[in-house]
């Protein structure tokens, strides 16, 4: 009987040290997630944010880019892009409305070595409907060049995606309206910028 107490109560200090052990376990992993800083962004207007894409340049600054509706600018959705640096301080932030006041919706964006900041997307483009678009900017903040793409029948075009290459041309991949035999198809088109915005390809 003895015995039986003595495994009991060796099964009961095991039981206490493994849930003691647990719980300190538990308190160091909430203490480790604890944010550096936090930041929240609203242009100092009423309206909708969503953040699309975020990137760190070479000197530690975050670009996010985000896409944001007003109703009080009457722009529809435009694009955001917002430059932090790595304390959590706004550097400097943009909207890009493109044609017609109408809907312009953010897909990617991409840094070069010198931090200039490419941003693709779809806008609107009136008689072109929805158009490629892509915007460099330079590392504060300064619109370089804007540039449209239009495929074969002025549909609808989206960009999703963009890439560099060693040389500084940027590379924009998406979807784009084409006609066959009387259909509307979609094609894979990618269209090659140099750095300075001329277009090499597409």
């Amino acid at each position: 009987m003895k015995k039986l107490i003595l495994k009991n109560l060796f099964c009961l200090r095991l039981i206490l040290r493994i849930i003691i052990i647990f719980i300190f376990h538990i308190n160091i992993s909430y203490s480790q997630v604890s944010p550096v800083w936090q930041v929240s962004f609203n242009d100092s207007l009423p309206e909708d944010n969503f953040a699309v894409k975020s990137k760190i340049d070479n000197e530690d600054n975050i670009i996010i880019l985000a896409r944001g509706t007003n109703s009080n600018l009457g722009t529809g959705v435009d694009f955001i892009i917002i430059k932090y640096n790595s304390e959590g301080q706004k550097l400097w932030n943009r909207r890009f409305n493109g044609t017609g006041n109408s809907s312009d919706y953010p897909a990617d964006l991409v840094i070069d070595r010198y931090n200039n900041i490419y941003v693709t997307g779809r806008s609107w483009g009136g008689a072109t409907r929805n158009d490629y678009l892509t915007l460099k900017y330079s590392p504060d903040g300064k619109l370089l060049w804007e540039r449209r793409f239009d495929w074969l029948v002025s549909r609808n075009d989206e960009a999703y995606s963009m890439a560099l290459d060693s040389n500084e041309n940027v590379y924009v991949t998406g979807l784009a309206t084409a006609a066959y035999n009387g259909h509307e198809l979609y094609d894979m088109v990618t269209v090659k910028y140099s750095g300075e915005g001329e277009q090499k390809m597409g």
